[in-house]
């Protein structure tokens, strides 16, 4: 399951043990705090999801001890740097250009 609303994921962990993932971005459409890291500290989400922006931005692409999904990525050399740096997976519009 993954979200922006850190109070959502806390909230889903009570059924169970199920991975969750904190979505955060830099658009003003969303709350300040879910524009950056700090989701992940009200979320206690266990995976990282950030926007493409926000992963170009980073030196390590947000990898760290967590694993790290990025969304949305439609280009072939970026997905390819992204995956050498150690991004766990991706999102993409373009499936059909990665088969």
């Amino acid at each position: 399951v993954s979200s922006f609303n850190p109070l959502a994921i806390r909230s889903y962990r009570k059924f169970g043990p199920h991975a969750t993932a904190a979505i955060y971005c830099r658009d003003t459409s969303v709350p300040f705090f879910l524009r950056h890291r700090e989701c992940l500290i009200f979320s206690n989400a266990d995976i990282k999801k950030p926007a493409r922006e926000i992963a170009l931005a980073s030196a390590g692409f947000e990898t760290g001890n967590k694993p790290v999904i990025i969304w949305t990525v439609n280009d072939r050399e970026t997905v390819t740097r992204m995956l050498d740096a150690g991004v766990t997976s991706l999102i993409t519009d373009r499936i059909q250009d990665f088969t």
